[in-house]
């Protein structure tokens, strides 16, 4: 008995019991297309925020932030100074391998006008800097310039959503006057549009709010905060994360004196609360499609065992004339392991067919997953053959007498 004659004959049970077989292929497809669904849906969801987190500045942005002391030294909270202009300087000297330095004041709030409509927005005094450190592209238009800030220049730079809704479609943005707390600035650029959507919730709408003046501008001609809201570094890779990290806090420890009133923050403890999170997802999603395939494992042995009731005669018949209890074995494992082969293949061409048409039309966007095909093909090949072992080694196991003379 040869492995060909195996899936032939598995063939010729399955469409020997047609309803039966079905009901048998239709859980193990249930169980790899649950599996790929699932594991579709979790990639999406979160290739979109790795996506975010990326358009944001990825593990190659570091911020420098305000930090309050600890309530058993704030008396010596007053030798510091806090985050100030001079500490992206010293930065940017004893650091000269970072690609971008960048000190940022937030205006809170900050509220637009132009020609009686308002806009609140993410507004930040900058260097030009910024756009390189924060990952901001421009739709039209300039960025700001070393000559903005070095003549307090009254020159803005808006995001996609502040100037659609400031101005009519179609209407030119560049050139015109927007005021900020009546003082007027010239819009000189636009940045590009952001999106990264998860149902109706775009991950990157604050991209889309923020716009950015000069920071001497800022500082002169709106409002002069105590100190700044963050520098934002830019490094080459991340490779150099943990080295320059741990450099940048040492010069911010040495000019603040010891106080430790900032915070040096990176992306990699986000990173690693999301891959923590999405394993544990995926585990979740795993469970139930391993559920579904175990089921159909029971289902697939419990066919193999009625039909070892149905064809008694026949093996003992075969045994008589010669045939070993190892052609046996194997005729029956193939059997099995054609079923569950059979709904492997339908169960990932569902699963894909369901990705593929939520694509078109739902609002969670699901990501083929590549290992998720392959893990859940596996796992219908395994169920197989686990679950006809049993039913296979108790066929060849069968005394030819006793089954010649079997009613």
């Amino acid at each position: 008995m040869n492995f060909l004659s195996g899936i032939r004959n598995g063939l010729q049970e399955i469409w020997g019991h047609k309803l039966r077989s079905f009901l048998t292929l239709f859980c193990v497809m249930l169980g790899v297309a649950s599996l790929v669904l699932v594991n579709g849906f979790i990639d999406g969801l979160f290739r979109g925020w790795l996506a975010s987190m990326n358009a944001r500045g990825g593990l190659e942005r570091i911020q420098v932030l305000p930090k309050a002391v600890k309530k058993e030294l704030r008396h010596l909270s007053s030798i510091s100074s806090g985050v100030t202009e001079l500490d992206a300087e010293r930065i940017a000297e004893f650091c000269p391998e970072i690609q971008s330095v960048s000190p940022e004041i937030k205006l809170d709030p900050a509220t637009l006008r132009y020609r009686g409509k308002t806009e609140r927005a993410n507004l930040y005094g900058a260097l030009p800097e910024v756009f390189v450190a924060n990952r901001f592209d421009l739709e039209s238009g300039r960025g700001l310039a070393d000559l903005d800030q070095a003549q307090n220049a009254q020159v803005i730079v808006i995001g996609e959503e502040i100037a659609s809704k400031l101005f009519d479609p179609g209407e030119p943005v560049l050139g015109k006057t927007v005021e900020l707390r009546g003082v007027p600035f010239l819009v000189v650029g636009v940045l590009e549009k952001y999106e990264e959507l998860i149902g109706d919730y775009n991950l990157l709408g604050e991209k889309n709010r923020s716009a950015f003046v000069p920071l001497s501008t800022l500082q002169t001609k709106v409002q002069r905060p105590p100190q700044l809201t963050r520098i934002t570094l830019r490094i080459p890779s991340p490779d150099q994360l943990a080295e320059i990290t741990e450099r940048v806090t040492n010069i911010l420890f040495q000019l603040h004196r010891g106080v430790e009133d900032f915070e040096v923050r990176t992306n990699e403890e986000s990173l690693a609360a999301f891959q923590s999170t999405k394993r544990g997802f995926v585990l979740a999603g795993g469970a139930v499609g391993a559920i579904s395939l175990l089921v159909s494992g029971i289902g697939i042995m419990n066919l193999m065992l009625a039909s070892i009731h149905e064809r008694v005669r026949e093996i003992g018949l075969r045994k008589a004339i010669g045939a070993w209890g190892r052609d046996i074995f194997v005729q029956f494992l193939v059997e099995a392991l054609t079923l569950g082969l059979l709904g492997g293949v339908f169960g990932v061409a569902l699963g894909i067919g369901g990705i593929e048409l939520l694509q078109g039309i739902g609002e969670f966007r699901p990501q083929l997953s590549v290992s998720s095909v392959g893990v859940g093909f596996a796992f219908s090949v395994l169920v197989g053959l686990a679950a006809g072992v049993y039913p296979a080694f108790k066929a060849s196991r069968l005394d030819p007498i006793d089954a010649l003379r079997y009613d």
